[in-house]
């Protein structure tokens, strides 16, 4: 075993850079305060900018939830057991019925991963609240058969959090469906404003809501100002921070699938209370914290600042998200009225969607999560994965696998080190042997310095000379570089472009023995199969795992009626990752019987979407104007189907004519119409993934099926697909 160097083992300091600043910006920087948030003057110059950026700094609670670097989201409720997204807050509350809630399993699994802390959805946009809570009889687990209506999920987790070591977060919805749609509804009831004691006494929550309750002792009352709403989710942040132990993290979402009422939140008397009951918790997500990366798939920058640069006034910003490639360059600072220590966090799922429907949904590999932990941990950010327990209250057979893969793998990585460093002059380290590398990890003291590098690359000393092995741009808590092996002895890492004085808190290097590459699979509109990768390839067709002796893969092969195909790679002794692909019936005898708007001088006709072609897409006419919403186009099976329901993938990589509302009809002859479902793909926004969307019922020799664009999240009269199929199996 090499030793392993710990973070400010190492202190690389590199010449001063010299700023030109006039000896009045000199003063005017060294007038301005370490802190989180660092304002500009109109008049500051972009040098002046860049030298105050630099004062810039974490607070104690955002340098510990930093450190966390990999975290576990739980989403668990009626969505689990209803199959949707995002519920209507109208489900019979009876339909949680989990056979048990194993917390015990889920951070068992989550500790032997390396994730250091779990998330859960205490209460998501249905309003369903998955606790004891004192402020909801009627749509809550005191509501559910489960436990006879005395279960409480996020005890159990608690407790389970405690016995594996590891940190809690609650994640507490504002949007509200069900008190938005509940008769007796709390949000957007124009209730008046009135004083208000928290913790409020349940019993006279509206008539006399300066009636306190009893309180833990050692614990504060809070006096405000508030409506309804606000009273109910102050009172239940009072007792999410108050009787659950130590939380670490505050998780608000942004998303809301409907509004009422011109519901205002009270988000300063919001934050006081945490401050008070939960000191160390970092908010998040509509917080001033912990921001979102702006996706949910898994993206990450190539550059990622920590001080980002926000336009206008601090007392006016409202924790908007920052969705932007570039949130604090040079470039973004000469426009910005502050910079802000806003810690990134990157939230995605290890299957597709937030919670588990069914064992047919993808999820993800050990290489792929793997993958993302390197980009987001070694790209400064948080990595926070979410892995949705099942209808048995458990982690999934496949999630666990994945989950200990990648954590086994990140362990041999970056465990240890491939050798232990000796720093020399000008960024030069010695290794204690010769020995192969494909990484190196660096980290600067972003606790005192803040964030200052700005561009570097490492070299490695090959034959006699140094060779440039990888070239990144920012650093801040962490950066992994990553490039193929190589031999070496020593290692130069230069700061090409800095803030002032750029210095390294630690420098590492790693070798990462990869396994052997998972196959890709894909299939033509005929149904021609063709498998991808490296080794020898071996298949299964009747849904058993394959091993070295199953059928070898030697050209593409027929499967126009769908089925599952499960692959693996093998090269002598190493096996990969087993993938598993399922398909419906191919798109082989498929046509277009009716558009009413497409593109087709740009290549985006209509008979795109049935091309079997991700790459390629149906858009709606744009160019030469543009048509109104809907936008639907007919597909002719040529053959009666029996059909469950239908897919949709939105385009990849931009948002144009993505649709978050839609309807599909069918017909046996094309004239006469059923409406088979309507409605919308929830938070397709930001997971543009492929949505399933089966029918309440299945409908009999269908012939003709007619999709609709009814809205697209872009609010443009645009519609798009990249691909509409079917669902029969």
């Amino acid at each position: 075993m090499k030793r392993l160097l710990t973070p400010l083992t190492l202190l690389l300091a590199f010449p001063a850079f010299a700023q030109q600043l006039t000896p009045e910006e000199i003063k005017k920087l060294e007038a301005t305060k370490p802190g989180q948030t660092i304002l500009f003057d109109a008049g500051d110059s972009l040098n002046l900018r860049v030298a105050k950026a630099t004062k810039c700094l974490p607070t104690k609670r955002q340098s510990l939830y930093t450190e966390l670097e990999y975290t576990c989201f739980i989403h668990f409720g009626p969505n689990t057991f209803t199959g949707v997204e995002w519920g209507n807050g109208e489900e019979d509350p009876k339909v949680f019925n989990p056979k048990q809630v194993d917390a015990d399993q889920w951070c068992r699994v989550a500790k032997e991963a390396g994730m250091k802390m779990m998330m859960i959805t205490v209460k998501h946009h249905d309003g369903y609240c998955t606790w004891q809570t004192r402020y909801n009889d009627t749509f809550s687990v005191k509501a559910s058969p489960w436990e006879d209506g005395k279960g409480d999920v996020l005890r159990l987790l608690s407790d389970a959090c405690k016995k594996y070591g590891l940190k809690l977060g609650v994640y507490l919805s504002p949007a509200d469906l069900y008190q938005i749609e509940s008769k007796e509804g709390l949000y957007g009831n124009l209730s008046k404003y009135q004083d208000t004691i928290i913790p409020t006494d349940p019993a006279s929550f509206q008539s006399n809501p300066m009636k306190g309750r009893k309180i833990p002792a050692g614990k504060p009352t809070f006096q405000y100002k508030v409506d309804d709403y606000n009273r109910y989710v102050l009172n239940q942040l009072y007792e999410l921070l108050t009787e659950y132990g130590e939380i670490h993290e505050v998780w608000f979402d942004g998303a809301h699938p409907k509004r009422k009422g011109g519901q205002k939140y009270v988000r300063e008397a919001w934050v006081e209370l945490i401050r008070t009951l939960a000191p160390d918790a970092c908010i998040a997500i509509k917080g001033p914290d912990v921001r979102w990366c702006g996706n949910e798939h898994g993206g990450t920058r190539q550059s990622e600042w920590s001080p980002v640069a926000i336009k206008g006034k601090y007392e006016d910003w409202a924790w908007t998200d920052a969705r932007g490639g570039d949130l604090g360059s040079r470039q973004h600072l000469k426009g910005a009225g502050f910079v802000h220590w806003w810690v990134n966090e990157v939230d995605t799922s290890i299957r597709h969607g937030w919670f588990w429907r069914d064992e047919k949904q993808h999820v993800r590999s050990a290489e792929d999560v793997y993958d993302i932990y390197e980009r987001t941990v070694g790209g400064n950010g948080v990595f926070l994965l979410n892995v949705p327990p099942n209808r048995e209250g458990r982690f999934a057979e496949r999630d666990v696998k994945a989950l200990l893969g990648a954590g086994k793998r990140i362990r041999a990585t970056y465990g240890k080190t491939a050798a232990g460093l000796k720093p020399g002059g000008e960024g030069v380290y010695q290794l204690d042997q010769s020995t192969v590398i494909n990484r190196v990890m660096l980290m600067e003291p972003v606790k005192t310095q803040g964030q200052r590098v700005e561009e570097h690359a490492v070299d490695a000393w090959v034959d006699g000379a140094w060779k440039e092995v990888a070239k990144g741009t920012t650093i801040g808590y962490k950066k992994i570089l990553r490039f193929s092996d190589v031999k070496t002895d020593k290692i130069r890492v230069r700061i090409l472009q800095k803030r002032l004085e750029a210095k390294l808190s630690h420098v590492s290097v790693h070798h990462d023995l990869a396994p052997l590459k998972s196959p890709s699979l894909s299939r033509s509109q005929d149904g021609m199969v063709t498998i991808k990768g490296s080794g020898s390839l071996h298949y299964t067709l009747d849904g058993s795992q394959p091993t070295a002796s199953s059928t070898v893969y030697k050209k593409p092969f027929a499967l126009p009626e769908g089925g599952v195909v499960n692959v693996l790679a093998v090269r002598g002794e190493e096996k990969s990752e087993v993938v598993t692909a399922r398909y419906d019936l191919s798109k082989a005898k498929w046509k277009i019987h009716h558009v009413s708007s497409q593109n087709p001088q740009s290549g985006e006709g209509a008979d795109k979407a049935i091309d079997g072609d991700p790459s390629t897409l149906w858009h709606s006419k744009w160019s030469g104007g543009e048509d109104p919403h809907p936008h639907s186009l007919t597909i002719d099976f040529v053959e009666e189907l029996d059909l469950k329901g239908f897919t949709y993938l939105p385009r990849k990589n931009s948002r144009g004519g993505v649709l978050d509302q839609y309807k599909v009809e069918l017909s046996r002859d094309g004239k006469k119409w059923l409406i088979a479902s309507d409605g919308r793909f929830d938070n397709i926004e930001n997971d543009p993934t492929q949505r399933e969307i089966r029918f309440k019922r299945v409908f009999p020799r269908v012939r003709y099926l007619r999709f609709t664009g009814v809205h697209s999240i872009e609010n443009k009269p645009h519609s798009s697909a990249a691909e509409i199929g079917v669902i029969t199996r």
